[in-house]
């Protein structure tokens, strides 16, 4: 027969049913990591409700002994609490996908879990796709006056001296097959181009720039810019 009242509390505080409840988590916790399909172990109603009554008696725990614990020692039991609160607020969650482009948007989703697309919580919109590659070797035609001036092989990212200025390669951009460059003056900045023909440079400002050969650039990293519209 179960503890009624003030015993009910003592018990549900106590380190056997603590014993008892964390014995059974990690006992229903090891079929879920044979499974293929552990989402759909991980949160059945069943060990939903094993993992609430123990999230409950740690809670009951904390709160009755709180005077009485190490610094330590609660310093666990919130950190636990707050998995455990974080298991329980995932699991509420779903895994969808969408196919999308740049600038464009969406307003509906793939949800894997019912196998059929559903409306978005909130349009989508990819407002920009950025990438970054590793430096990569390239030459760089440099005409002056319309004319072939110099040929200077290096890195994206380094420099090179074109008598009086300093020329940086900044980006390689494989898709466009084109280098930016930043052109400077001791410590002053003339101007930008690219070497497709694109340019901001002074009137009168004789240098122009080529790409000659480049190599197959190394991805980096990619990252894209999100929108969430309302």
């Amino acid at each position: 027969m179960l503890p009624t009242g003030k015993k009910a509390i003592e018990w549900l505080a106590s380190t056997q049913l603590s014993l008892i409840l964390f014995g059974l988590l990690a006992a229903a916790s090891i079929p879920g990591t044979l499974l293929k399909s552990q989402r759909d172990y991980y949160s059945h109603p069943a060990f939903t409700l094993m993992l609430g009554a123990f999230t409950l008696h740690l809670a009951i725990c904390t709160v009755k002994r709180w005077q009485s614990l190490s610094r330590s020692t609660m310093v666990v039991h919130s950190g636990v609490l707050i998995t455990i609160a974080g298991t329980i607020i995932t699991g509420t969650g779903y895994v969808a996908t969408v196919n999308i482009y740049e600038g464009a948007t969406i307003d509906k989703v793939y949800r894997w879990d019912l196998k059929q697309d559903v409306a978005a919580p909130n349009g989508i919109r990819v407002r920009k796709i950025n990438a970054e590659f590793h430096p990569v070797p390239v030459q760089i035609g440099v005409l002056k006056d319309g004319r072939k001036y110099a040929l200077k092989t290096l890195k994206t990212g380094e420099s090179f001296q074109l008598d009086d200025y300093t020329v940086k390669a900044d980006r390689f951009d494989p898709w466009r097959e084109a280098v930016t460059v930043t052109v400077l003056k001791g410590a002053q900045l003339i101007g930008s181009a690219d070497t497709l023909g694109a340019a901001a440079f002074p009137e009168g400002f004789p240098y122009s720039f080529k790409l000659v050969a480049f190599q197959t650039v190394a991805i980096k990293r990619f990252w894209v810019d999100l929108e969430l519209l309302d």
